[in-house]
C-alpha cells in the first residue's frame, strides 16, 4: 500500500506538467446549478498517467472554484473522473478494476480511504471544510501521479 489515508505532502511539480494540466482543465466546466460536468468526452483509451493528469485537472478546477468562493454542489463523481472512465467496470464501484492507480495506492477500490470519500460526505454548506478536503484530494492525486510516474516511467 502506498497511501494510508494521511495527508500526502510530497509533491513534485514542473512547468511542463503544469501546462499539460492547465490544458486538460478544458475537459470540465460547471453548469448553471454549480455542478461539475464534462465539456468533452473522456476517452477510455487514455494511458494511466494521462488519466491521472485529467483527474488532477478536475480537482484543481474544483479547488480553484471553492477557493474563489463559488459553490460546487456536485463534483460529477465517476462521470467526470478520467480514472473511472478507464477503470470503472460494470456500473458498480465494487467491480472497479484493481489496476486503477488509486486502488493500487490505497489497496482499496472505488476511492475508499481517500480524501474524496470525506469530500462527498461533508455538508456542502461547510465551504472551508470542502476547500480543505478538495486540496487534500488534489495533493493525494498529485502524490499518486508522481509515484506511478516513477514506477511506470513517463510514457505510460
Amino acid at each position: 500500500m502506498l497511501y494510508d489515508g494521511n495527508d500526502c505532502d510530497v509533491i513534485v511539480r514542473d512547468v511542463e506538467f503544469e501546462e499539460v494540466v492547465r490544458e486538460e482543465r478544458n475537459y470540465f466546466g460547471f453548469d448553471s446549478n454549480d455542478c461539475l460536468i464534462n465539456t468533452k468526452a473522456i476517452p477510455t483509451s487514455l494511458t494511466p498517467l494521462k488519466a491521472m493528469r485529467l483527474s488532477i485537472a478536475k480537482w484543481e478546477l474544483i479547488a480553484m472554484r471553492l477557493d474563489e468562493g463559488h459553490e460546487v454542489k456536485k463534483d460529477g463523481g465517476y462521470l467526470t473522473c478520467a480514472l473511472c472512465a478507464k477503470y470503472y467496470n460494470h456500473g458498480t464501484c465494487q467491480s472497479c478494476d484493481t489496476k486503477c492507480p488509486i486502488a493500487m495506492a490505497t489497496n482499496n477500490t472505488c476511492c475508499s480511504n481517500t480524501p474524496y470519500r470525506k469530500f462527498i460526505e461533508i455538508d456542502p454548506a461547510d465551504e472551508d471544510a470542502r476547500l480543505m478536503l478538495a486540496m487534500r484530494e488534489l495533493r493525494f492525486l498529485q502524490g499518486v501521479y508522481e509515484m506511478m510516474r516513477c514506477i511506470w516511467g513517463d510514457d505510460n
